[in-house]
C-alpha cells in the first residue's frame, strides 16, 4: 500500500485572483499557480493535494470596511490599513 505524504497548501487570496502554493513536509515547494477566483478552478487546484492537505488562507481584502461605526459617529477616517479601496494621496 502506498503512503500519502502531506502536503500544505497556502492561498493569497485577492478580490478577482489568487496565489496558491503547495509544499511538502519539509517545506520544498511543489507547485505555485495564479488562478482566476472560480470555484471549479480553485477545487481543480485544492485536489492536486491530496485528500487531507493542511491549508492556510489569506484574505485581506475588504475585511474592515471603510464605511466604520467610528465613521458614523463623527470620528476621523480610519487608519490606512483599515480601509477596503486605496485612497489617492495629495501632497501636503
Amino acid at each position: 500500500m502506498e503512503q500519502q505524504h502531506q502536503e500544505y497548501v497556502g492561498i493569497d487570496l485577492h478580490r478577482r485572483r489568487s496565489v496558491i502554493v503547495r509544499r511538502t513536509q519539509a517545506g520544498e515547494t511543489v507547485d505555485t499557480v495564479r488562478i482566476d477566483n472560480d470555484p471549479v478552478t480553485l477545487a481543480a487546484e485544492l485536489a492536486k493535494s491530496g485528500e487531507h492537505p493542511e491549508v492556510v488562507l489569506e484574505a485581506t481584502y475588504g475585511w474592515v470596511r471603510h464605511e466604520a461605526p467610528h465613521d458614523r459617529v463623527g470620528g476621523r477616517a480610519p487608519p490606512v490599513a483599515c480601509r477596503s479601496r486605496p485612497l489617492k494621496l495629495e501632497a501636503a
